[in-house]
């Protein structure tokens, strides 16, 4: 089964931050002797860190369809605007 582009980028991201993790701790994850606890605290957080990210980008998608919003408002008024003007020459 081929894999789609999506899955294909998520696992090219995985080797980039295996290799980071190298880099920075100077072994891999499988090769480290952590308890349990300390693994389920750290996603815990990497969690927290995504839930901070999404809701951010929540907030600018909202900011963003806002300012759409009240941009065709003010399109339509001002469209109704020149409407009125050519009605009264």
């Amino acid at each position: 089964m081929a894999l789609s582009d999506t899955e294909t980028l998520v696992c090219e991201d995985i080797k980039k931050r295996q290799q980071v993790g190298i880099s920075k701790y100077g072994t891999t994850v499988s090769a480290s002797s952590l308890e349990l606890r300390w693994w389920l605290q750290h996603q815990y957080e990497e969690l927290l860190d995504a839930a901070v990210y999404t809701k951010r980008a929540i907030q600018e998608l909202d900011k963003n369809d806002n300012f759409n919003q009240i941009n065709a408002v003010m399109r339509s008024w001002v469209e109704e605007a020149m409407d009125n003007n050519g009605d009264n020459q």
